[in-house]
């Protein structure tokens, strides 16, 4: 069976064989063609109108799969939010008890330790910390001279705090973490 395109050519075709046969009512035989290319298009353009119509149909239900997508997906978005934060309140439980505990959990199943990550810094009172990166005149503390959080040189900030000085809103925090095997 044709293809769409391949149908609406041969129906512009036919309709262009049309314009320059109605120029010409001479005879008998011209009749006939024009009334069997009339009858072409009515049939091509029936086809047309089916192939027109199962896209339709099949593009209307595209678009509603599309949209019981998107809510699967707002859905499962949810699920997922909700899991983590279930999943990072269980974690720093386990985090609290085990360092109550201070040692580590083995079983035939699974080992479980807490452990120290690397330091970092966190701000605690980022205009305290503007001021005081200002007032004393220190370069290095920010990547860009966008005076924000995100473009703080926190590296720095760090090996500041680490060489012992005392910078005002930040401070050193230690984190642990959950060692599961």
């Amino acid at each position: 069976m044709a293809k769409l395109y391949e149908l609406t050519d041969i129906w512009e075709s036919l309709q262009q064989e049309l314009e320059k046969l109605s120029l010409s009512w001479e005879d008998e035989y011209s009749q006939n063609i024009y009334t069997a290319i009339i009858q072409s298009i009515a049939d091509i353009e029936e086809t047309i109108e089916q192939k027109c119509e199962s896209i339709g149909i099949l593009l209307k239900q595209m678009k509603y799969d599309i949209i019981a997508f998107e809510s699967e997906i707002k859905t499962l978005e949810k699920r997922k939010k909700a899991l983590y934060i279930e999943y990072e309140g269980l974690k720093q439980y386990l985090i609290s008890n085990m360092q109550k505990l201070d040692k580590p959990i083995e079983t035939s199943r699974i080992s479980i330790s807490v452990s120290n990550c690397a330091p970092s810094i966190k701000i605690t009172n980022l205009s305290k910390f503007k001021e005081y990166a200002f007032h004393k005149g220190i370069d290095g503390f920010w990547k860009e001279q966008e005076f924000t959080e995100n473009e703080l040189n926190k590296t720095y900030i760090k090996e500041c705090i680490q060489n012992g000085l005392q910078i005002p809103g930040v401070e050193l925090v230690i984190n642990k973490k959950l060692l599961l095997r």
